[in-house]
């Protein structure tokens, strides 16, 4: 006797020695479907879940984009205000070179001033004299002297080996009128004689000596307009010959003189 088992998903008759074996559509459909609203459902957690994390990122993104740019904005005012620390610091720099520098010419000044002589008298030592000699055609300037306290102005210059003409065989010792404090109170022309001398420094007997006669029309002894007035002297003062002996140069040194007659000046000058 067949027997036969109505199936309870699709109400299709089964033998019911097959029922274990029947595939019900009705069931496979549904447990499909089941399967595919799990999966739906699992994907859509999934991404949500990816879409919060997408967001939060988004936002810790934006956090650190904002951060940067204040850091940015930060950096750049400390820079500017570095730069303008800097140029403040430059500025104030150069004012105190520029100060130091006035010290410098003003405590020179006082030294020059409370060193120099105010008889009319120059006494110049120099030094390293074959040194010097061997530094070519270089001019070399005296500490400045006066007639007086309120009286010419003037300095020594000498060429230790010439002035230019008949290189290295002559000293040129010249004289320097220079611009005083006290011009607009002094007679011009400059008026005086003026005695050059090298000095003997072995018997104190042998200095050798030559006189200039102030040249009223001449520039050099006009009232100074400029720092210095041209050079008067003499070109040919002595040979280095005999400069370069034992009674005029000792310890490689030798000392020069230059003396302004004051006697025909006015008391006060």
């Amino acid at each position: 006797m067949r027997c036969e088992v109505i199936c309870q998903n699709c109400n299709t008759s089964v033998k019911s020695m097959d029922m274990d074996s029947h595939v019900c559509e009705m069931k496979l459909t549904k447990e499909v479907k089941e399967s595919r609203h799990d999966h739906t459902l699992l994907a859509s957690e999934q991404g949500f879940a990816r879409i919060s994390q997408i967001k939060e990122n988004q936002k810790a993104i934006k956090e650190n984009l904002q951060n940067s740019h204040a850091a940015c904005v930060q950096t750049y005012e400390i820079n500017r205000q570095l730069q303008h620390d800097i140029q403040k610091a430059t500025e104030l720099s150069s004012k105190i070179k520029k100060i130091d520098k006035k010290l410098s010419d003003l405590d020179l000044r006082m030294r020059q001033f409370e060193t120099s002589n105010f008889d009319g008298t120059l006494v110049w030592k120099i030094r390293d004299y074959r040194n010097r000699v061997q530094n070519g055609v270089i001019p070399l300037y005296s500490q400045p002297f006066y007639t007086s306290r309120h009286g010419y102005k003037l300095c020594g210059q000498v060429y230790l080996n010439g002035d230019g003409t008949h290189p290295n065989m002559f000293l040129s010792f010249f004289f320097i009128l220079m611009k005083g404090d006290f011009d607009a109170l002094l007679p011009w022309p400059f008026k005086q004689q003026v005695t050059f001398m090298l000095m003997d420094q072995e018997t104190r007997s042998q200095n050798l000596s030559k006189v200039l006669n102030s040249n009223r029309d001449a520039v050099s002894f006009k009232r100074p307009d400029s720092k210095m007035n041209v050079t008067s002297g003499f070109p040919h003062f002595v040979e280095r010959s005999k400069l370069e002996t034992r009674t005029y140069l000792q310890e490689d040194t030798i000392f020069l003189m230059i003396k302004v007659d004051t006697t025909n000046l006015p008391e006060r000058f």
